[in-house]
């Protein structure tokens, strides 16, 4: 956890940048759901809050960014509870070689029931609308186990709509991840799958604008595992834009995973603007993005 603390320390230093620099994306969010369950056996409750902030500027050729995110997850089995929490921070570095070629480092900490430290490097290369990217890294857990991984990604952006393909390379293992997004004044739907030996997921997300602030939401995950039940997600709500760029969101939250059926809702409020420069932000994956993979319920109090 102290080197956790420090690598917060550095990232809000890093965000103090001369003021010359340009910020390029800017984002923020907290959450809160809770889904119920209810059987013969027990009832129990789930209830999950998250806190995100994310940014990145320029400043002649460098760009840089980080990211902050924590998860708390608790259940209530009506006779007891549980309480665990994730905490993830990273920060990137970017420089332009050339107008087309960027080259740049990351690193990561991954807080849960041990900490992991991820190191990596790698390149980008973009031509028009394509931006063809690779990237290395070192993976530590505190204990001493240690592992690499690779990565290989392009990507296609318009105005309106953007599309990828990612290959992630692992011990042996690959996974990949493919999806495509159309982002146009009345709607948005984005449509993102993973595929690997162990799990396939296919999710389905969009909204509708009612109003330039007032928007239908729509979700649907399907988490196909080769192991254990298999757990499907869907999600309705609105949400209200309550200041430029700032949002409200509620929604109902229907789960299930063969087994039982989970029901709740979730309330969000979240601030965007601008989109990662450096595409690696959102391609190369943090240890914290593999964990948000997994259904919400899915991982437990040690």
């Amino acid at each position: 956890m102290k080197k956790f603390a420090l690598a917060l320390s550095g990232l809000a230093a890093i965000s103090a940048a001369p003021a010359v620099a340009e910020t390029t994306y800017l984002s923020f969010s907290l959450d809160y759901s809770q889904l119920n369950i209810e059987n013969e056996k027990f009832t129990s409750k789930f209830k999950q809050t998250s806190a995100a902030a994310a940014f990145e500027r320029t400043s002649g050729k460098f760009t840089y960014g980080g990211e902050l995110k924590t998860i708390r997850n608790s259940v209530d089995y009506g006779r007891g509870s549980d309480d665990w929490s994730f905490n993830g921070a990273s920060a990137y570095l970017g420089y332009d070689v050339t107008s087309a070629i960027t080259v740049f480092a990351s690193a990561s900490i991954f807080d849960d029931y041990e900490e992991l430290r991820t190191l990596t490097a790698g390149a980008e290369y973009t031509s028009g609308a394509y931006t063809f990217g690779a990237a290395y890294s070192t993976n530590e857990y505190e204990g001493g186990y240690d592992f690499d991984t690779k990565y290989l990604y392009v990507e296609y952006n318009t105005n309106d709509m953007s599309a990828y393909g990612a290959v992630m390379f692992d011990s042996g293992d690959e996974i990949y991840f493919a999806g495509i997004s159309r982002d146009v004044e009345a709607y948005q739907v984005d449509l993102d799958v993973v595929h690997s030996d162990f799990l396939d997921i296919y999710a389905l997300s969009g909204s509708y604008n009612i109003r330039d602030n007032l928007r239908l939401n729509g979700a649907a995950t399907r988490y196909d595992f080769g192991f254990g039940p298999q757990v499907t997600e869907l999600s309705l709500g609105a949400g209200y834009m309550v200041g430029e760029n700032v949002w409200i969101d509620a929604s109902y939250e229907l789960s299930d995973d063969d087994r039982d059926s989970f029901s709740g809702f979730g309330l969000k409020v979240s601030y965007e603007i601008g989109k990662p420069g450096v595409r690696a932000a959102d391609r190369v994956a943090t240890p914290m993005d593999f964990y948000e993979l997994f259904p919400s319920f899915f991982y437990g109090p040690t």
